[in-house]
């Protein structure tokens, strides 16, 4: 397994978005890259500004993290179907 990091960034601040049962955005929490989690089920997202449905849009299976760097405002979450997930999010500068 090859793994790549990207170079140092300063730490923006550390969110939790515990209500995933509509289509949710990142409010009021600047960066440029985020490191996201989710706990306790699967979420979707799209970084399109579009929102995501419980079908539609890319999976981020439970207990894994992504890191993305980008337009954090046109990035939105919900709940994978049938799942109650917690997204957990670092941003970045």
């Amino acid at each position: 397994m090859t793994l790549t990091q990207e170079a140092p960034r300063d730490v923006v601040g550390f969110f939790q978005i515990t209500d995933l049962s509509s289509a949710t955005g990142i409010r009021g929490n600047g960066g440029q890259a985020i490191l996201m989690n989710a706990q306790g089920g699967a979420i979707r997202y799209r970084m399109d500004g579009d929102d995501p449905t419980g079908t539609v849009g890319m999976l981020l299976a439970e207990n894994a993290t992504l890191w993305y760097v980008g337009d954090l405002s046109k990035l939105k979450f919900i709940n994978d179907d049938g799942a109650t997930a917690t997204l957990n999010a670092t941003t970045f500068k």
